[in-house]
């Protein structure tokens, strides 16, 4: 499903993104689409992730008597049969 939205870009920007569409041979909206799934792609590898310190620390402490059998879900999360 797709739904419509209407947005407001500076005229230089927007001179400059349908050039860089008809380099691409893509249409516009297309073109702006990769942009904001790229954007977004990066944004998401730069996010910071827990640290083995993090996911590891105050285990010791655990009452919990399986955490050797259940180390891939503790340190990674999730359940270790999917």
């Amino acid at each position: 499903m797709s739904t419509k939205l209407q947005i407001t870009l500076p005229e230089p920007l927007l001179t400059e993104i349908k050039a860089a569409a008809a380099r691409e041979g893509v249409p516009l909206a297309e073109f702006i689409r990769e942009a904001v799934r790229e954007r977004l792609r990066k944004r998401q590898s730069n996010r910071p992730k827990k640290s083995f310190w993090e996911s590891i620390n105050g285990i010791a402490d655990s009452e919990e008597t399986d955490l050797s059998m259940r180390v891939d879900e503790i340190l990674y999360g999730g359940d270790p049969h999917d």
